[in-house]
């Protein structure tokens, strides 16, 4: 059974659209829509019967529009978002790892990383270390005989536990700008494994703020970087190579825009186009989770 009261209404929704723009949610999903069709909820919410609020409708806006006119217009930007199914993620496979009250204490302890003057230091730093890693690392992609399985197996372990790491900078951002994040876990994207982090409620937040969301988890893992570029800096250790190689593999994969991980969300942001791979109605948009 359908309860407008159910819906909630956003003010306002951040993009580069001219017209101003509102953020409906409803069942966990998020739902872009016009001033007008906002007052139309506003008035289906203060009635208790459908009729008596479209004739209130009717009346606010003068006659400019029939009670027909309104019928249709809440058939088919309003009711649907009763019938809407909540979208997968592009998983091909997903299980969630850790719910949001398991990460809840390390996101409300290390949130206070995200003000400007800590990211400016910390991201500023990482990029110098690492421009000077590369221009100055003799033999930089060269791998000696020295591998064998149990470093594999230890850089594998690096990866997932970095990985790991840069979820939880995710959800660190979202405590920084006040809005819940959900749980971290596993999935398959076009094959590949990746972690995840369900911060769909960042859609409340302006681009600038998203922008943030979206690029915290490679800020997070900045951290790690910068330790290991301190520490080859001194020994000039192989091992340290490698692993400052794969993150750096990895900023690369997870800002790339053409696959939707971070760098996707950034792109989207900052055009303010929300959902930029697929436009649906204008009243609503899929409420992808974003990882």
């Amino acid at each position: 059974m359908k309860t407008y009261s159910d819906i909630t209404i956003h003010h306002p929704f951040s993009s580069s659209v001219q017209k101003e723009k509102y953020l409906l949610s409803y069942n966990g999903q998020y739902y872009e829509a016009s001033h007008a069709i906002v007052e139309l909820v506003e008035e289906l919410q203060r009635y208790e019967e459908e009729k008596a609020a479209i004739e209130a409708y009717v009346r606010k806006k003068e006659g400019k529009y029939t009670p027909e006119q309104v019928r249709e217009v809440i058939e088919k930007f309003i009711d649907p978002i009763f019938r809407a199914v909540p979208k997968k993620r592009s998983f091909l496979y997903e299980k969630e790892l850790f719910s949001a009250g398991a990460i809840d204490r390390f996101s409300d302890t290390f949130r206070f990383l995200f003000h400007k003057a800590y990211m400016m230091v910390v991201l500023v730093g990482m990029l110098a270390l690492d421009t000077w890693f590369f221009f100055t690392t003799s033999d930089l992609l060269l791998f000696n005989n020295k591998v064998n399985i149990y470093m594999v197996a230890g850089l594998l372990v690096f990866m997932f536990a970095s990985s790991f790491f840069h979820e939880l900078g995710h959800a660190s951002a979202c405590k920084y700008f006040g809005v819940r994040h959900g749980g971290i876990g596993f999935g398959l994207y076009l094959n590949f494994p990746v972690l995840y982090t369900d911060v769909t409620e960042v859609w409340k937040l302006n681009r600038a703020q998203r922008c943030v969301v979206n690029l915290a988890g490679v800020y997070f893992q900045s951290y790690w970087l910068i330790a290991l570029l301190v520490a080859f800096l001194i020994t000039g250790n192989d091992i340290l190579r490698y692993l400052i190689l794969i993150m750096n593999l990895g900023f690369v994969m997870t800002l790339n825009p053409f696959f939707k991980f971070d760098g996707y969300w950034i792109a989207s942001d900052l055009l303010g186009v929300p959902n930029l791979r697929q436009r649906s109605l204008e009243c609503k948009y899929s409420a992808n989770y974003r990882y």
